[in-house]
């Protein structure tokens, strides 16, 4: 299973864009669009919580919200309606999910986004193979629908996990609960199940409660992340995609 942001879409600069920008939002209680500076925080957050699920990412930016409900729910009413889209007004974290999934909809309907170096060629090469691919993410099913259509990609997996807007986490347990189903629906066991990210809650997915699936984590070379990812599980180091051939060796894959 593959993460989506930062591990086969180039898509971090959106998500911080949007991260940025609906912390804001929450954080001022207001609908006018952020100064750069005023993005620092979300951006944050963001790479704090990587492989997290997004309700959970929003709950947090509530939490730290000093503005009352009421106002905060006021500024929700009103981006809904400029988003187009309806407004959950009994449940902020869930108003506010929403409005995330529509701008960053909204950004990718109106920009260009591409596969990040290697992605393509591994997925392509897994799936005629017969190696079964699945995309899981945090962030809305409806992105990565919408990308690998477009790129001609979605009828290379085998499924697409991701949240559904917008009745609350289809996945309490994260990228664990993604990684079981696909264990379930396939029968296989648990060292036969792949889990490729960038982010720490990607690796302590493949290692929760008795699990023992195998985590493969992507580094950006950085040093850093490298030694955090370790910590968290990874059972596999990588810089990134862009070598694919040679990790198919030592990981088992069929070359």
């Amino acid at each position: 299973m593959f993460d989506l942001d930062g591990t086969t879409l180039d898509s971090i600069p959106l998500i911080e864009k949007a991260f940025g920008t609906v912390n804001h939002w929450i954080r001022t209680a207001s609908t006018a669009d952020p100064a750069e500076e005023d993005l620092k925080e979300g951006i944050d957050l963001l790479h704090g919580t990587m492989g997290m699920m997004l309700y959970s990412q929003v709950q947090r930016m509530m939490d730290r919200t000093t503005r009352s409900k009421f106002d905060v729910m006021n500024a929700a009413k009103a981006l809904s309606e400029k988003f187009g889209i309806a407004f959950r007004q009994n449940d902020p974290v869930l108003a506010f999910s929403a409005i995330s999934e529509a701008f960053m909809l909204a950004e990718l309907e109106s920009g260009d986004i591409a596969l990040l170096p290697g992605a393509q060629e591994m997925i392509e090469h897994l799936s005629n193979k017969g190696i079964l691919v699945y995309i899981g993410t945090g962030n809305f099913k409806s992105i990565p629908d919408l990308v690998l259509t477009r790129l001609l990609l979605r009828q290379r997996f085998a499924g697409i996990f991701g949240e559904v807007c917008c009745s609350g986490s289809a996945y309490p347990g994260g990228k664990n609960d993604m990684l079981e189903m696909i264990r379930r629906q396939t029968g296989f066991r648990y060292h036969q199940i792949l889990m490729i990210g960038d982010g720490e809650n990607d690796m302590r997915a493949t290692k929760k409660n008795s699990c023992r699936f195998v985590g493969i984590g992507l580094t950006g070379g950085n040093y850093k992340r490298e030694t955090a990812l370790s910590a968290a599980g990874a059972d596999f180091l990588a810089p990134d995609l862009s070598a694919w051939r040679a990790y198919l060796e030592p990981l088992g894959l069929p070359q």
